[in-house]
């Protein structure tokens, strides 16, 4: 797994006075996300293939310097999250980048809902309605356990594949039927 970092101008946001900002583009596993870098250039000022101002534009250093900090701080993320092992995503990258909170995993939620059911007892919900789903949410955390040998599972990955590895695995070690 490598991450793919790029700028470009977006010529569709021209400001009034010509100007255009600055995108970074990165992308990990063929998913991409654009932030802007907050830098706005006059378009002829940018040098496509090196993807910087051209050094002959007086502030261009600074600016060129702005968005190699920028770069190195995505790569570090990346390699961070990349070394503790943990499943992520751009969208992972993005978010302690831009320092907002992370996605959820799916045993978290499955604690959050099981709160409510349980605050609503005997209010639309029975206790043997509790247990059932207390039951899934066990067999669910020991599935992601066996199948991806990891501790959560995160909520926006999610897919058909893994839904159906879970429906496969409830058939096979507990004897579920379809109802």
């Amino acid at each position: 797994m490598r991450i793919l970092i790029n700028f470009s101008p977006r010529k569709t946001r021209v400001k009034q006075d010509g100007q255009t900002p600055i995108y970074v583009r990165f992308t990990v596993n063929s998913k991409r996300v654009d932030l802007s870098t907050g830098v706005f250039i006059n378009p002829d000022h940018w040098d496509l293939v090196k993807q910087r101002i051209h050094d002959k534009i007086p502030g261009s250093h600074t600016i060129n310097q702005r968005l190699d900090k920028l770069k190195t701080e995505i790569q570090d993320i990346f390699n961070q999250l990349k070394s503790n092992g943990e499943d992520f995503t751009v969208t992972s990258i993005k978010n302690i980048l831009l320092n907002t909170k992370d996605s959820k995993c799916v045993l978290n939620v499955f604690d959050y809902y099981l709160e409510n059911i349980l605050a609503k007892l005997n209010k639309g919900y029975s206790l043997e309605t509790y247990k059932h789903y207390k039951s899934s949410q066990k067999r669910l955390d020991e599935f992601i356990k066996f199948q991806y040998k990891k501790t959560d599972y995160l909520l926006e990955s999610i897919d058909y594949k893994f839904l159906n590895s879970f429906d496969i695995y409830l058939k096979k070690e507990f004897n579920v039927h379809q109802n």
